[in-house]
């Protein structure tokens, strides 16, 4: 563990990342794909921090190694998922067949019911039958969709890094995406656990972001002659790899703020007497 008195600087320096291998959990496997997703998305931002920072345990993409469990583990999902859909829709068509006979009078009579009230009753098991399978879909599409946000990063690895990955395993992986609703209530992602899991990488996510934008300069005329031109450069110094003690015992606040009054006052100073 890095003590420092930035937590952006401790969130990063912190971050313990952890490969998927087989027969990981399944709770494994998913923080994994949502954490090579988002890492992927801000890839720029996450390098430059990297290596302004001098961390080398963050590794913005998996090894084809790990490629290959994640791909096979997430095939085993879906197909799963898509023996469920397949078993309801089944029993859906069971129920609406069903429904048919009773409408047209094809079925056996002896119930104390009703046609009126059979037919009730028989539209309530198909809208039951029918809800079943809606669900398992969006099960499938869910899954589909997780494993999906493999798709660009291995893409990405095999034409532009020139990645050598096992022969056909772009087309193993889903072009799709996660329904937005997969997180809110109910949905499959929204149990605690990854919805844990998710906030975690945003820390990390929203840490990194935050350095790279105050070490960077930003093209606002005024703000850079306000100061800023000091101060992105001193907040650089801070989070530099070597500056460890510094980190230990001032905020970048403390150490900026105080670096920049400095360098602005001996600006003026310099202009004033004509240097």
């Amino acid at each position: 563990m890095v003590f420092s008195k930035d937590k952006y600087d401790g969130n990063v320096r912190n971050y313990n990342q952890v490969s998927y291998i087989d027969n990981c959990s399944d709770g494994n496997y998913i923080y994994r794909l949502f954490e090579i997703g988002s890492f992927f998305k801000n890839r720029k931002k996450i390098k430059t921090v990297m290596e302004l920072m001098g961390v080398e345990s963050i590794s913005i993409y998996p090894d084809k190694i790990e490629v290959k469990n994640l791909v096979e583990r997430g095939m085993s999902f879906i197909a799963d998922a898509e023996a469920i859909c397949s078993t309801k829709k089944t029993h859906l068509s069971i129920q609406n067949a069903t429904l048919d006979k009773i409408r047209n009078g094809d079925c056996e009579r002896g119930s104390i019911f009703s046609l009126k009230e059979q037919v009730q009753q028989q539209q309530h098991k198909a809208h039951i039958a029918q809800s079943d399978l809606d669900k398992a879909e969006f099960d499938l599409r869910c899954h589909k969709g997780l494993l999906g946000m493999l798709r660009p990063v291995v893409k990405h690895m095999m034409d532009v890094d020139k990645v050598k990955m096992p022969i056909g395993i772009i087309d193993k992986i889903p072009d799709e995406s996660i329904p937005c609703v997969a997180y809110e209530n109910g949905g499959p992602f929204s149990a605690m656990v990854y919805k844990i899991s998710r906030e975690f990488i945003d820390e990390f996510i929203n840490s990194v972001d935050f350095i790279y934008n105050v070490c960077n300069p930003v093209s606002d005329i005024h703000t850079m002659n306000s100061g800023w031109k000091f101060r992105y450069l001193r907040c650089r110094d801070y989070y530099r790899k070597d500056n460890e003690l510094l980190r230990k015992i001032a905020s970048l606040n403390e150490y900026a703020e105080f670096m920049t009054n400095l360098d602005m006052e001996k600006e003026s100073k310099h202009k004033f007497i004509g240097i």
